[in-house]
């Protein structure tokens, strides 16, 4: 079976992970589908001209002035599918053997299957605990093992996810809010135990999925690594950030979060969290952008990690070494003529 992936490419996204993409194609037999979200310029015709090099790749304009946000472009493009199943992965993602080997079994019995946690996730914190306000991207499972699957990777079964869109009103970009669910959806999920403030893209469909008798499963791969965070750089808020303040505005709230400690255990808890989650993510995407930079400059690698976490810091410098012997690898392809 041949899948065909949705990739959306925003600015920033597209020189460095044109690399990621080669390597899906090296390690699967599907296609791709090139999505350009607010991509202009250099960046546009580098994409065009990169589809144009594969017969496994289809370029997609989405918006070229403008960027949608995640839920929206993925709502587009779920609109537009025809195939059997509607499939996607962030651009950071990229293959170090056949990972399809693992997924495509899957899909005979469930219709939603999730991968792509991020390499500095360890996988205790992709656990959902009661505390907890809201289903973040994070979250793949809850304590009792109940499935939120992802955003990060996924395949759907199209003809049941179009019928749960269509018996529910939910989007990929609607009902991100516990007081935007209609009412008639809020007893399935108060039943399960997952009423929150708040759902990532994609959660409150898996999670209604579930409630109306379907089976989805996520699984961690050893084929299939992400990064994760990778355009934060580029078009993420912290991108505005200076460097030398980001410890200093981490202090800061911190110091707020503190005061509001003895009101909310349980909101300062997760925000506290968030924030960890947001400068390792930071630190890790500054990390290997400073690597991609080298690779594609024919500069010594100078990158230094600050992750201390020392199995998260080892599986990041595998990942490295991976990248650097899929750039060897692939260099002469990514030249591009402007």
């Amino acid at each position: 079976m041949k899948l065909k992936f949705n990739i959306i490419y925003s600015p920033g996204d597209v020189l460095y992970s044109r690399l990621f993409l080669l390597s899906l194609l090296k390690w699967s037999e599907g296609s791709f589908r090139v999505v350009n979200n607010g991509c202009t310029g250099q960046e546009k015709e580098m994409i065009i001209q990169f589809c144009d090099n594969y017969s496994r790749l289809e370029y997609y304009e989405l918006s070229s002035d403008k960027v949608f946000a995640h839920g929206a472009a993925l709502s587009h493009l779920q609109s537009i599918e025809d195939s059997d199943y509607f499939c996607f992965m962030d651009p950071d993602i990229f293959g170090v053997g056949n990972f399809m080997d693992q997924f495509i079994p899957l899909t005979q019995q469930f219709c939603g299957v999730f991968s792509g946690s991020a390499i500095w996730q360890p996988e205790q914190d992709q656990i959902i605990e009661k505390l907890n306000l809201r289903v973040g991207g994070r979250f793949h499972w809850t304590s009792d093992n109940f499935c939120l699957g992802s955003s990060f990777f996924a395949i759907y079964h199209n003809d049941t996810l179009s019928q749960l869109l269509k018996d529910t009103g939910i989007t990929f970009d609607k009902y991100l809010s516990w007081q935007s669910i209609p009412n008639n959806l809020r007893e399935g999920i108060e039943k399960i135990g997952l009423k929150k403030k708040a759902y990532d893209t994609g959660k409150l469909i898996n999670i209604m999925l579930q409630v109306n008798g379907h089976k989805i499963i996520y699984k961690n791969s050893e084929t299939l690594w992400h990064l994760g965070g990778l355009s934060s750089l580029s078009i993420g808020p912290l991108s505005k950030v200076p460097p030398k303040g980001i410890k200093r505005i981490r202090k800061n709230i911190s110091t707020r979060i503190s005061l509001k400690s003895m009101i909310n255990r349980a909101a300062r808890k997760e925000r506290e969290y968030q924030l960890n989650i947001k400068y390792n993510r930071f630190d890790t995407a500054q990390y290997f952008t400073k690597v991609l930079h080298c690779l594609f400059d024919g500069l010594p690698v100078t990158a230094t990690l600050k992750v201390k976490d020392e199995a998260v810091s080892k599986k990041i410098q595998i990942a490295r070494n991976y990248i650097e012997d899929l750039y060897n690898e692939f260099q002469d392809e990514l030249r591009y003529d402007n």
